[in-house]
């Protein structure tokens, strides 16, 4: 259960945060490490590029890519036909992430 929680803890860290922010940019909930603990040991991470995160300690046995598919809904488009129809208009982005120890 506590793996599990890790990863929704990642994704979550990953989506809240622009990619390649620095540590005292990050949303607040991340600035102190994520509040699952595995092992006896709080979990960080902090980017380290725009397409690499360190996480620490690293508790996987290989670094590994995830891929994040999102829609950027713009907010006139919105205003102008619906947020239904602006978000069936509006491509997906793919943001590709390798974690790291």
């Amino acid at each position: 259960m506590k793996l599990l929680q890790l990863c929704d803890d990642i994704s979550l860290y990953v989506c809240m945060n622009v990619p390649g922010v620095s540590k005292e940019n990050e949303h607040p909930w991340y600035k102190e490490g994520f509040e699952t603990i595995i092992q006896d040991q709080k979990i960080n991470a902090h980017w380290v590029s725009a397409n690499e995160i360190k996480i620490d300690p690293y508790l996987f046995d290989s670094e590994f890519t995830v891929t994040m598919k999102s829609k950027y809904v713009e907010k006139d488009a919105i205003g102008r036909i619906g947020i239904h129809a602006a978000y069936k208009e509006t491509e997906c982005s793919e943001l590709k992430v390798m974690l790291k120890r």
